[in-house]
């Protein structure tokens, strides 16, 4: 009987079942410490009982989902968890069978994330996709049976990918029971599976189905476990070659394995060591193995560990390396009775014979047998799943010890003497006994490199650093520090320079019509003589290149460099250079700016009749209409308030109406050639014609306060037109046809601005109370769904953009870091921590964000490509005090308005630098005509609407 018959009879026996899912103290190491057995630090339990019963197990590459193979009482199925930051896991959908799975023992998932392939003993290899929420979905044709030709044609043993997920191998039996591996090609686009090569036979003729499968890291070999047909208490590895997909007949190497029931293998990341365990199964129902069989792997050749095989004291029954190689983690259990108590352990490897020693005393008591484990790529949480055939256990638990955190590596140079400092702080309340530094002038490092042992008080680690240190040499160093328990934990390799040559800086920064170079100068205690830059277009200039020298003060120094010398549109290169007193030159790193082109503004005035306060809402780009607002309308100044219909083309105002209300909120539909607004009285809601300006239809809305303001936003896509009320706390869906209300939903609280992202047909509303209701409410377009950014991610929203292209939400705030909101899964995927964030526009042609700090001239300029880390890459200084933006994202461009100061800047995206400054009188409101290029600025003080027109060589 091979092992996964003996699992199938045994879930059919079984009427309740269990599931384990513990966490353990982990941490990635560049050395590998031999840390000595040592009592486990307390841990933090996360989670508590469930009666799920798991198999295989695999985490996604990303380390946010978990599959599982269960059985549950709706038969066996394919369970997802999304994995939190704290470890702590949720189901997707619980309760929902994802394909009838009998015995769902190995789960795989290629790089790529793209498809997730499952193996059973009953129903061959079923493939799934996954959807936007992780879930798995079957592909067409799924499952496919294995290729044996006996009487168990379907039996799954093991399966491995190759790196690029072309070729599923697969172990299974042949009609003899012996075990052969067959080969599918994936196909890319689809998942299916289409057999390419079958049945090569894998033991020898004693061999008994079972065992297990691995790749090496190069691809270019298989790794195969089989286990002796009559004892059980023997078997073999072998190492088959791989050519072109296909499993060679012949055997590279081999080794015998003085183990029952070898069936479970592990390679380390760097494949350099392999790992034998007992089959996960039949090592239940049978004798122990306690020990572990660990071979070094090289071209094909196995090599014994010197102290292979590794005792244990328990039957070890699966393995799992971290992504670092360091650490190997064993899960098994104790005793073969029906109450068998699973532990799991870790044990550091040594990185030059591959050697295992015990680093902490096992965790115990954890619930029935275990089968399979996977580790998050951060090494942080280890997933142990147990299948078990008594309830009495049934536990979900985790378990977790953060590793301290390292500070930032400090060196001091004075030959012959090196010091070096950093910090340490606990995550998990240990406290340290020991710490030091491990330094070499290679990576990695190990620790039969130099070490340091420091000083550790309040959590800062110094050493002074015995040697002898080659000037001018980078060296690396690596921090550690040893727990009162006994374990060792180490930081992150740091270059530093070894060297008393001088230092040099350099950046460059626009200041309008000049270039600032700035430098700074360590000189080491080298006597200089003359510093400044070089510059030319082409790389690393010398001072044979443009020299500018500048007198310095103190280690820093500064000039202006005019455009004027500069070609536009060429890539220049700079430098900062120090002579010493022998003439020679020291140069820093090399920046690079590529000069902005020459751009010519026409700026023709809106001046038909005076326009007293203009401001204007808003524009139809196909039409070319401007939509304007006067606070008391078309001179005599006692005129009521009123909307200006105003062609671009000839500056002619076509059509003014009455608005009875002081705030107009406006919406374009340029799609359906219609306007709306609100008036801020009685409710209304108003309908225009985008072309003429002619009354369509008007509608009071129901509940709504008599002097309030009236946010609106139209999705062009669906034709869902929005309206929130900012004080009665409610959101209108209306139909467009009548503006009658489709659907209402009240808010918790009173929004003070919306947008509708049409690409995700949401609404976006910011709140802004008292100091507690800031928050961000998101509704989708049918009004089915709300979602919150909760207050503690976000306070005191003073803008809101949202990008159709990488459909992100674009959060500015005056009180807290300015956000990026995924618009498809509604979180917080990343932020940036800038200060007093006012009015904020996103160019798509450079991905980046421009957010004007309120109260100042100065602006953010933030690089959104990656939306997970958003980057400030400038300040830019635009004028006195920035009042709007606009962008032109065909010519890649942005205008911002200051008052006073009375200008609008012209800022080209590509270098951040501005190209022109306009003169206007105070510029205001603003609105860009995305097609072609026109720019509409109200001026409050001059009573007028300036059209700008900027193109390139006009």
């Amino acid at each position: 009987m091979n092992s996964r018959s003996v699992l199938a009879r045994w879930r059919r026996a079984a009427c309740r079942s269990t599931l384990l899912l513990a966490l353990l103290p982990l941490s990635a190491e560049s050395v590998a410490a031999d840390a000595a057995a040592a009592q486990t630090p307390p841990l933090r339990t996360l989670f508590g009982p469930s009666t799920l019963n798991p198999t295989g197990l695999v985490l996604s590459r990303d380390g946010q989902f978990l599959y599982a193979g269960v059985n549950s009482r709706q038969g066996q199925q394919l369970a997802t968890f999304t994995v939190g930051a704290d470890g702590k896991l949720t189901y997707v959908f619980p309760n929902t069978p994802l394909g009838r799975l009998p015995d769902a023992t190995t789960l795989r998932l290629d790089e790529a994330g793209k498809f997730l392939f499952a193996g059973s003993n009953q129903a061959g290899i079923s493939v799934f996709t996954r959807d936007t929420l992780g879930r798995p979905q079957p592909v067409a044709g799924s499952p496919f049976a294995n290729g044996g030709n006996g009487m168990d044609v379907m039996d799954v043993h093991d399966m491995a990918l190759d790196r690029g997920g072309n070729y599923l191998y697969v172990l299974g039996q042949d009609f003899r029971n012996l075990p052969v591996v067959s080969v599918y090609a994936v196909n890319r686009n689809t998942g299916a599976l289409t057999e390419f090569q079958k049945n090569v036979a894998v033991g020898n003729p004693n061999s008994l189905s079972g065992g297990a499968l691995t790749l090496s890291a190069d691809g270019n070999y298989l790794l195969v476990v089989t286990m002796d047909r009559y004892s059980y208490n023997a078997g073999t590895l072998a190492v088959r070659a791989i050519n072109q997909g296909r499993v060679q007949e012949a055997t590279v190497s081999s080794q015998p394995l003085a183990m029952y029931t070898p069936g479970s293998i592990t390679l380390t990341p760097n494949g350099r060591f392999v790992y034998v365990a007992s089959d996960r199964v039949m090592s239940w129902v049978g004798g122990p193995s306690n020990q572990i069989a660990g071979f070094s792997f090289e071209g094909g050749v196995l090599t014994p560990m010197p102290k292979s095989p590794y005792g244990l004291g328990y039957t070890a029954v699966t393995l799992q390396p971290d992504p670092s190689g360091s650490r190997l983690y064993v899960a098994g259990f104790t005793q073969r009775d029906v109450n068998r108590p699973a532990q799991v352990a870790a044990y550091s490897i040594d990185p030059a014979t591959g050697d295992l020693t015990q680093m902490a005393a096992p965790l115990t008591k954890l619930g029935d047998a275990p089968y399979a484990m996977a580790i998050t790529p951060t090494s942080q949480f280890l997933y142990v799943s147990a299948f078990g055939i008594s309830v009495r256990n049934s536990a979900l638990l985790a378990f977790q010890t953060p590793a301290p955190v390292f500070g930032t590596l400090g060196a001091s140079v004075n030959p012959p003497a090196l010091g070096l400092n950093t910090t340490v702080q606990s995550q998990d309340g240990a406290t340290f006994a020991a710490g030091g530094f491990y330094y070499s002038s290679t990576l990695p490092i190990f620790r039969s490199d130099m070490q340091a042992p420091g000083v550790l008080q309040d959590g800062a680690i110094t050493a002074n650093v015995p040697g002898s240190f080659t000037l001018g040499k980078t060296y690396y160093a690596v921090p550690y520090a040893t727990t009162t328990y006994g374990n060792t934990y180490v930081g992150a390799a740091t270059p530093f320079l070894y060297a008393t040559t001088p230092v040099l800086t350099v950046a460059v920064k626009d200041a309008n019509s000049d270039l600032m170079l700035n430098g700074t100068l360590d000189a080491k205690g080298t006597t200089i003589v003359e510093e400044g830059f070089v510059y030319a277009t082409t790389a690393d200039p010398t001072v044979s290149s443009n020299k500018v020298a500048v007198k310095g003060v103190a280690n820093t120094f500064t000039t202006p460099l005019s455009y004027s010398l500069l070609a536009p549109e060429q890539t220049y290169y700079f430098r900062a250079y120090a002579l010493d007193s022998t003439g020679k030159a020291t140069y820093s790193a090399q920046t690079k700016l590529t000069v902005p082109p020459v751009m010519a503004c026409k700026v023709p005035t809106i001046t038909p009749v005076t326009l007293t306060s203009p401001k204007v809402l808003g524009v139809n780009a196909t039409l070319n209409r401007v939509y304007a607002q006067t606070l008391s309308g078309i001179a005599p100044s006692y005129s009521p308030p009123a909307l200006h219909v105003i062609d671009g083309n000839t500056g002619k105002v076509i059509k003014s109406i009455t608005a009875n209300g002081k705030t107009l909120q406006l919406a374009v539909n340029e799609a359906k050639g219609v306007v709306y607004y609100t008036t801020g009285m009685f409710g209304m809601v108003y309908a225009i014609d985008a072309n003429t300006g002619e009354p369509l239809m008007s509608k009071e809305l129901p509940g709504v306060p008599t002097e309030t303001t009236l946010l609106i936003g139209v999705n062009e896509s669906t034709d869902g037109l929005f309206v929130a009320d900012t004080s009665s706390k409610q959101v209108f869906k209306l139909n467009p046809a009548d503006l009658s209300v489709a659907k209402k939903v009240t808010l918790q609280n009173a929004p003070v601005q919306l947008l509708v992202a049409q690409a995700v047909d949401k609404l976006y509303m910011a709140h802004a109370g008292n100091f507690l209701d800031h928050y961000l409410t998101i509704l989708n377009g049918a009004f089915t769904r709300v979602n919150i950014i909760e207050k503690d991610k976000v306070s005191g929203v003073t803008d809101m953009v949202f990008s159709d292209t990488t459909k992100q939400l674009y959060v500015s705030a005056t009180n807290a870091n300015d956000l990026v909101i995924d618009g498809a899964t509604d979180k917080v995927v990343g932020a940036v921590r800038v200060s007093n964030s006012g009015p904020t526009r996103y160019n798509a042609a450079s991905q980046k964000l421009y957010t004007a700090i309120s109260g100042t001239p100065n602006m953010w300029v933030v690089q959104v490509a990656t939306p997970s880390r958003p980057t400030v890459v400038g300040e830019m200084v635009v004028g006195e005090s920035t009042r709007q933006l606009g962008v032109d994202a065909g010519m890649n461009v942005v205008y911002v308005s200051s008052k006073p100061g009375n200008q609008l800047s012209v800022i080209n995206s590509k270098v951040d630098v501005v190209t022109n400054r306009i003169t206007l009188s105070a510029p205001d409101s603003m609105a860009v005509n995305r097609i072609n290029g026109q720019v509409f600025v109200g001026s409050s003080t001059a009573d007028t609407v300036y059209m700008v027109q900027c193109r390139k060589g006009q």
